[in-house]
């Protein structure tokens, strides 16, 4: 393999102007940039390999992959983590893999690259779909890694509520009000908050002794029109539930317009709770019943990790942490 030295070498330069040329860190004249980015060229030395043979260290920034810009959970997050970060004097790079338009493994792809460039101290990245293939791919990197959400994974450290204990204490909430006709909209599919928010849902039932209808039971996408039209489908049941439980705020949004669209009011014949307590929780009317997902102490807790694991400061053994839920009353239910 090529090296830095081959590279200068070859374009008959300075290992330091090469450094200068790839990381713009002073001005070169153009003649010589261009015979340093021809030797790179010809030697198809990758930009990475320079950040090796230059043995750069630390960048202070970190790398924050997210599934979905549009969903308010993850920017209310990734402010959180933004606000940590720079406390410390780090800064944090936002990148999102599009979840819900199918780019996420286009997008990852890209974005592997750009970590194998050794641009960030540490990635601090949030489940998507196929997490786990994910991970080993990030871990590959060699860049530090923090997970949020997802299955608990032996080789990075990891932050996360109880998505099954949640959605268990929302069916058992349901059921102290009285109702006997609960429904779930799920989330995207394959995502294991999905899977484990639909597990405590019916285990719930099954502890309050009540069946699991499977019409009761419908998939949605995590989106507001995945939850629109998951709730048109349960209005069609008969008879129809009278509580909802919706994987996602932006899920229960849209069930309560299907529910308004259909001449049904909120809660007053249905009840729907959302998960995640975003700000739209409470701004959106009926003011939303849903649970705190903890964005506040996961954005804290995965940069604390990030950072340790810059410093050295941790063990080998990797760290799980599950932050506190709660269930937020208000209007809806």
């Amino acid at each position: 393999m090529a090296t830095i030295r081959d590279v200068a070498k070859l374009a008959s330069v300075s290992i330091a102007t090469v450094s200068h040329v790839v990381n713009g860190t002073r001005f070169v004249e153009p003649a010589t940039s261009d015979r340093v980015r021809t030797a790179i060229h010809e030697l198809g030395f990758e930009a990475d390999g320079i950040a090796r043979s230059l043995r750069v260290r630390k960048t202070s920034t970190m790398a924050l992959i997210i599934p979905d810009l549009t969903n308010p959970f993850f920017p209310e997050l990734a402010t959180v983590i933004q606000q940590e970060a720079v406390r410390s004097q780090y800064d944090v790079v936002i990148h999102s893999t599009d979840v819900p338009h199918g780019n996420s493994e286009e997008l990852l792809g890209h974005y592997l690259r750009t970590i194998r460039q050794k641009r960030y101290d540490a990635v601090i990245y949030a489940e998507t779909l196929s997490a786990t293939p994910a991970v080993q791919q990030l871990l590959a990197t060699g860049v530090p890694v923090v997970v949020i959400g997802g299955t608990a994974h032996p080789e990075v450290d990891s932050v996360y509520i109880d998505d099954y204990a949640a959605a268990r204490d929302v069916t058992a909430w349901f059921v102290a009000k009285g109702h006997r006709a609960i429904a779930h909209i799920s989330g995207a599919a394959q995502m294991s908050s999905s899977e484990e928010r639909r597990r405590g849902f019916l285990e719930g039932l099954a502890a309050a002794g009540l069946p699991a209808r499977p019409d009761f039971d419908v998939a949605g996408t995590f989106l507001r029109d995945g939850g629109y039209q998951a709730m048109l489908q349960l209005l069609a049941c008969s008879p129809r539930p009278t509580a909802v439980f919706a994987a996602n705020d932006l899920t229960a949004i849209g069930a309560i317009l299907a529910c308004l669209d259909s001449g049904l009011r909120v809660p007053d014949d249905i009840g729907i709770v959302g998960f995640d307590d975003t700000m739209l929780a409470s701004t959106y009317r009926p003011t939303l019943t849903t649970v705190y997902h903890g964005q506040r102490e996961i954005g804290a807790e995965v940069v604390r990790l990030a950072l340790a694991r810059i410093r050295g400061e941790f063990p080998e053994e990797r760290q799980k942490i599950i932050v506190p839920h709660r269930l937020v009353e208000r209007q809806s239910a």
